[in-house]
């Protein structure tokens, strides 16, 4: 269940669920049970929290590390917009330190990710692809002189 999963896929589920358990505290919404712990489904939030669920989603989809992604608070790329990095620090904090009460799992396996991942990882060449072919050009007094005359 959990072991299977990868570090996306296991990030994707811990926000989902911190995401239901802020918007039930705090809008009460209840759509349900939340130790399933399948990410709820956007219909059981309300419109906010549904919409921040579905950023958080599509954020993690488009990590440029993938598997190799740190946890959030560590991660040297902040994907989210301000508006919307707000709204998930209040939801992590709210959420965070209930994590061990509601869904232990969950939360212990993430505190290990945390402390395994403390090196974070480099960020990906954009040209990676394009570097292989042409190799970069040293430059040389020659070459400056050519370029200014």
């Amino acid at each position: 269940m959990f072991f299977k999963e990868t570090r996306v896929e296991l990030e994707k589920r811990m926000v989902g669920v911190m995401i239901t358990m802020y918007c039930r505290r705090h809008h009460g919404r209840d759509g349900g049970d939340e130790t399933d712990g399948a990410g709820r489904a956007e219909g059981d939030l309300c419109p906010d929290c549904a919409a921040l669920y579905s950023y958080s989603q599509r954020r993690l989809d488009k990590c440029v590390f993938q598997n190799e992604k740190p946890t959030c608070g560590s991660c040297p790329i902040h994907c989210y917009r301000p508006d919307m990095r707000q709204r998930i620090k209040l939801v992590m904090r709210f959420a965070g330190p209930r994590m061990f009460y509601k869904h232990p799992m969950l939360a212990i396996l993430h505190a290990i990710d945390g402390m395994r991942r403390k090196k974070t990882p480099s960020l990906p060449d954009k040209n990676q692809d394009k570097n292989r072919d042409n190799p970069p050009v040293e430059k040389t007094v020659e070459n400056n002189e050519k370029g200014a005359a």
